[in-house]
């Protein structure tokens, strides 16, 4: 199993390779790194409850350095797939889902 500075490493490159996809309009690509991005971010999770107090300074701060790298990296994403969005036709905004509640469409579900 790979180090939590690795996995937030990994995840930081894959998200800056997903930004150079979407502005390719490289749709199969951007599939397959949705789905390794997904992989990998359950992976942090498991790590993240196993070992997370026990980071030494170094992986701290290795990791703190790829997780404002990762977040960088998710802002331009979601500029640049809603830059291509509005391109295309679309209005920009999510199709509406469930909220937290459980309300879709102002229905109450359970």
């Amino acid at each position: 199993m790979s180090s939590l500075p690795e996995l937030v490493e990994r995840l930081a490159d894959l998200t800056e390779e997903h930004v150079r996809s979407a502005t390719q309009l490289d749709v199969g690509r951007m599939q397959t790194l949705t789905d390794e991005r997904a992989d990998l971010q359950f992976e942090l999770r498991l790590l993240l409850r196993e070992h997370a107090a026990a980071l030494d300074g170094e992986d701290k701060l290795r990791t703190r350095e790829a997780t404002l790298r990762l977040a960088a990296a998710e802002r331009r994403f979601e500029r640049v797939v809603g830059v291509v969005v509005r391109g295309l036709g679309g209005d920009g905004k999510s199709p509406e889902t469930y909220d937290p509640s459980g309300r879709l469409g102002g229905q109450r579900w359970g």
